[in-house]
């Protein structure tokens, strides 16, 4: 049997091991949110289209973006109820925070967020496309 110990093997397998591991995102094995969840949300309709205001929230399958914070999902776990419980690293104003956090799911078009205290009560938004075939008729 061949020992690899200080030979260029040994370097050629610990070089790709570090380089797959750098190139998995970061929620990798630790569970994404679904795609029907992802999209654009707001606390009233009004607020959909309004790129600028603040009661907007976009979620991605793997990020939670606010006006003045972005989030990301670190690990997720479905409960029995069908909501998510979350732990999420926040930014805002340049310091980060670990946040434990739950979305809930109130209906096909209506969420709740929850993060220690601050609850966010959204609406989904219409697609872009969606709502121009709307204007249109």
């Amino acid at each position: 049997m061949k020992h690899l110990r200080n030979t260029p093997e040994i370097f050629f397998v610990v070089s790709a091991i570090l380089a797959t591991a750098e190139a998995l995102p970061a929620s990798a094995g630790q569970g994404r949110l679904p795609e029907a969840l992802t999209g654009l949300w707001a606390t009233e309709a009004a607020s959909c289209a309004k790129p600028d205001n603040d009661d907007r929230v976009e979620i991605t399958r793997d990020r939670i973006e606010f006006f003045a914070a972005s989030c990301r999902i670190d690990a997720l776990r479905q409960t029995k109820a069908g909501d998510y419980r979350m732990d999420e690293t926040c930014e805002a104003e340049g310091e980060a925070d670990a946040i434990a956090g739950r979305l809930i799911v109130k209906g096909r078009d209506r969420i709740e967020i929850r993060q220690g205290e601050t609850r966010h009560a959204l609406l989904r938004c219409p697609k872009p496309a969606a709502a121009a075939r709307s204007n249109l008729q």
